[in-house]
């Protein structure tokens, strides 16, 4: 039973991890990540 939960637990951790690369690329791809580290930046220096 023990096995089965830790492997269980494996499981969902890899699916969310596989999910936040996944988002990750697709937002490289279409260029969105760069505009929102840009207001990510943006907010920090108080540019708004």
């Amino acid at each position: 039973m023990v096995i089965n939960d830790l492997t269980y637990s494996d499981w969902r951790a890899w699916v969310f991890i596989g999910f936040i690369i996944l988002l990750i690329v697709y937002l490289v791809k279409t260029g969105q990540l760069s505009i929102i580290v840009g207001d990510a930046k943006a907010l920090l220096a108080g540019g708004v």
